[in-house]
């Protein structure tokens, strides 16, 4: 078995002939118990017969020189519900029986099904607790479960209780239910056991064992990382097969051939290695020899007293003859890399690709593969003696592009807006000075006019507020803008498959509002600039109209006083005209 933390496949909840409302033909001997367990891919079993241990010994017997992990237990039946009491591997069926008569079940009605407990069920798994068992609430949704409860207070202090550490559930969609149930106030474990019911024969078989199962992060699935993977559910615990390639870039295997540490092999888990021993073990020596398969040395110019430390030791370590193999798993494929030991740094790393059974050379660096983050003992020492090496060290091992990115997008809006501030503030400034010019505007404008009797001149003064307000209101137009919208896709939690549905239902409801907003921005678009194209002819024929009058307005003033300065007058007095309904403007 490996020593590192994995997901192993368990059932916690198996009956034997040992039940009253189980068959001997339908299971067979415990040698054949053992074997369907195995053959079905199970790690471990917890034998929980109705209110007996009659069968654990037997059980544990027979896995003896096998895979098998056999937890031995009991199913207790209590008023409030049956709960699963379960121990550590090898502990004697006295020590089960002897509970057994603690919460009231008599030898004499051992295995039997239709007898309770005298105690609750939070009592019962007390009880358990305190003789070294851990206590599960079995099939808590089905007939004879906790769920099953009227007093709804009760159950939720029976779920609070501290001796209680999982619920095993039968459907999937229970397990959102009691976490509400339970609140923030603990995380409670839910677990799935066979009960060894086959459902074909509608009874307790050997061809049930393992229809439902937990699977277990531990390193071992007995009793102690059982404890572990109940008190860190989120972590240990699945209900779902959880995968056996973890997608994420990895290194799964380091081997040496060559040098004093020919034939070294060494595996690491999926998850998180530690490297433990002595001084002079050889923990650091993996890790250069890693960092020199992969190129990823630490910086010669930067550290040159290390560098010729960590040189020497690779080349007493390897020496010419040496070759360091990493296997590894990256972008979806599995790779091999290989480098042979040269004291120059001459011989290059190649990388494999595993094709069907086959290792095939690709034109790939390791560094397209991944970049390690790693860094000998003095390396380490070295950056932390400068604030900015530190800084550098910790940001090494956070993904800070999510936060980049919205860093990025915030400082483009920001100066934007910066932008458009600036422009605004140009605007009021050119407003103001405007208005301010109002009162002399007006006295200019009388002391002009004055010298002009005829009606055309007059007139020019509303053509120019005309023109001061059509400008102001195309320019309106052409400054607008149609609206970004973004809607952001709902994930649901990987663990959770209970409310798929409802985050699908959302997802769509929030693609059709994506739709109609994107429709109603283009119908916005191109209304706004069909209007710009119209208030464009307006302005036109408008400015046409205004020369005409003008051309009107300066022969009236030639017939009048012909040869006079009268027309280059009405020209500044058009001007002074054009100034002051701009002032006017400016004050709305």
């Amino acid at each position: 078995m490996s020593t590192w933390a994995r997901f192993w496949p368990i059932d916690l909840h198996v009956h034997t002939p040992g039940s009253s409302d189980a068959k001997p033909e339908n299971f067979g001997s415990p040698e054949e118990i053992v074997q369907a367990a195995i053959d079905t891919g199970l790690a471990a079993i917890a034998i929980t017969d109705h209110n007996t241990a009659e069968w654990c010994d037997r059980i544990g017997d027979a896995a003896k020189n096998t895979s098998l992990i056999v937890l031995p237990g009991v199913e207790i039946s209590t008023a409030e519900g049956h709960l699963l009491a379960i121990w550590e591997e090898g502990t004697s069926s006295t020590i089960i029986e002897e509970l057994l008569v603690t919460v009231g079940i008599k030898k004499a009605d051992r295995g039997r099904l239709d007898i309770s407990a005298k105690k609750g069920l939070a009592e019962v798994a007390q009880e358990v607790a305190a003789c070294g068992g851990v206590a599960v609430a079995a099939h808590a949704d089905k007939e004879k479960g906790l769920l099953g409860l009227t007093v709804k207070s009760h159950l939720t202090e029976t779920l609070m209780n501290e001796a209680l550490s999982a619920v095993e559930v039968v459907q999937l969609n229970k397990v959102g239910e009691i976490a509400k149930m339970v609140g923030n106030k603990r995380i409670l474990a839910c677990v799935r056991g066979s009960d060894t019911w086959d459902s074909s024969t509608n009874t307790h078989a050997l061809s049930g064992i393992g229809a439902r199962r937990t699977w277990l992060k531990a390193s071992r699935p007995d009793l102690v990382g059982l404890r572990h993977g109940l008190a860190d559910p989120e972590l240990r615990i699945r209900l779902d097969e959880p995968s056996t390639n973890p997608p994420y870039a990895r290194l799964d295997e380091i081997q040496i051939s060559g040098g004093f540490l020919d034939g070294l092999k060494v595996r690491f888990s999926a998850d998180l290695n530690c490297l433990l021993g002595g001084t002079g073990a050889g923990k650091s020596l993996i890790l250069e020899a890693i960092r020199y398969a992969m190129d990823q040395q630490l910086d010669r110019k930067k550290f040159p007293k290390l560098w010729e430390e960590v040189q020497s030791r690779l080349n007493t370590a390897l020496t010419e003859s040496g070759v360091v193999r990493l296997h590894s798993y990256a972008k979806g494929n599995f790779y091999r890399i290989e480098r042979a030991f040269s004291k120059d740094g001459s011989a290059q790393p190649t990388v494999f690709q595993q094709i069907s059974n086959d290792w095939v050379e690709v034109d790939l660096i390791p560094e397209d593969l991944f970049v390690l983050a790693a860094f000998s003992q003095g390396e380490i020492l070295e950056y932390s003696r400068e604030q900015v090496g530190r800084m550098t060290l910790v940001d090494s091992g956070i993904d800070l592009s999510k936060f980049e990115s919205e860093i990025k997008m915030t400082t483009e809006l920001l100066n934007k807006n910066a932008l458009e501030l600036i422009e605004c503030r140009k605007k009021i400034r050119k407003l103001r000075n405007e208005a301010g010019q109002e009162a002399e505007l007006k006295e200019q404008v009388r002391t002009l006019a004055g010298l002009f009797d005829t009606e055309l001149v007059k007139e020019q003064a509303g053509w120019q507020k005309e023109r001061s307000r059509l400008r102001k209101s195309i320019g309106d137009i052409s400054n607008l803008s149609t609206p970004v919208f973004k809607i952001n896709k709902l994930t649901p939690l990987a663990d959770i498959k209970t409310n798929l549905d409802l985050f699908e239902l959302a997802n769509k409801i929030f693609e059709e509002l994506d739709k109609s907003l994107n429709s109603v921005s283009k119908v916005a678009e191109t209304a706004i600039e069909k209007a710009k194209t119209e208030l464009s002819g307006i302005n036109k024929e408008w400015d046409r109209r205004f020369e005409e009058t003008k051309k009107k307005l300066d022969a009236e003033l030639e017939r009048v006083n012909p040869g006079s300065s009268l027309t280059t007058l009405r020209d500044h007095l058009a001007t002074l005209q054009s100034k002051l309904a701009e002032a006017e403007a400016s004050k709305e």
